[in-house]
């Protein structure tokens, strides 16, 4: 029985990790609006880049060495492994949320909540860092309650390394360490190598890492600065319109109008 309802899981996201990468790759953005993109894929060719990307970079390379003898440029590559990873998300998610309530519906409910996000289906369109990052955080997760804690480690160093907003999802990884009563033995097979790199970084490249936590931590007050909300909504509409409005000619409009 235990065996059957491991083949069912598995089955249901290999349907979900496949039918989304179809999904993400059918509604791909062949140009691009975001700079970064362009900057990355020049990057995975040279990795000559920000270092804080460096995970980035090498997965980034690796994909369009695969892809590069079918005619795929880099920023097709980067599109591709977006796609790519933006499955893997979506069945880890299906994943995690199963395994927590114990309910099928429910795992696919979170995976689909996901994968219709808006955000989330931007940045599995085209190259970005985000939804490679999410992936291997999500993964981390999974492993965690799978109770591979060195592996779910290895998972979260992965996701700092293509970008290291991922430390903000530390205290996430930490929660669902502590309410699955994972005693010390456990905390420190996740903790240690996490402990070990991070002290190795700092040693060897302190004014990067510095210079690093500079630009990434910033002051409460950036919250609070004076917004308008008449722009605020205009920028969801406009990025509504770029998420979803693959099917409609939305720069044909922003032509004539000031939208």
């Amino acid at each position: 029985m235990t065996a059957w309802t491991l083949s069912a899981e598995y089955r249901d996201s290999l349907l979900l990790c496949a039918l989304s990468i179809i999904f993400f790759c059918i509604f791909s953005i062949d140009t691009p609006v975001n700079g970064d993109t362009y900057a990355y894929s020049r990057c995975i060719t040279s990795f000559r880049g920000p270092v804080i990307h460096l995970g980035y970079f090498a997965i980034g390379h690796a994909f369009y060495t695969m892809l590069k003898g079918v005619g795929c440029t880099p920023i097709q590559a980067l599109g591709y492994m977006s796609a790519f990873f933006g499955g893997i998300s979506v069945a880890i998610m299906y994943l995690f949320v199963r395994k927590l309530t114990g309910d099928r519906f429910l795992g696919f409910l979170a995976a689909l909540i996901l994968m219709f996000s808006g955000a989330f289906w931007l940045f599995s369109e085209h190259g970005e860092v985000y939804v490679p990052q999410l992936c291997f955080v999500l993964l981390s997760a999974l492993l965690i309650i799978r109770r591979m804690f060195f592996m779910a480690s290895l998972c979260f160093l992965i996701a700092v390394s293509i970008t290291p907003t991922s430390c903000l999802a530390l205290p996430f990884l930490l929660y669902v360490l502590w309410m699955y009563e994972s005693g010390v033995r456990q905390l420190m097979s996740f903790v240690w190598p996490i402990a070990v790199v991070f002290a190795v970084l700092s040693v060897a490249e302190y004014s990067r890492v510095m210079a690093v936590a500079r630009w990434a931590i910033h002051s409460p007050l950036v919250f609070f600065d004076s917004f308008s909300l008449s722009a605020l909504a205009g920028k969801i509409v406009r990025d509504l319109a770029y998420v979803y409005g693959k099917s409609f000619n939305f720069s044909f409009l922003q032509q004539f109008t000031d939208f």
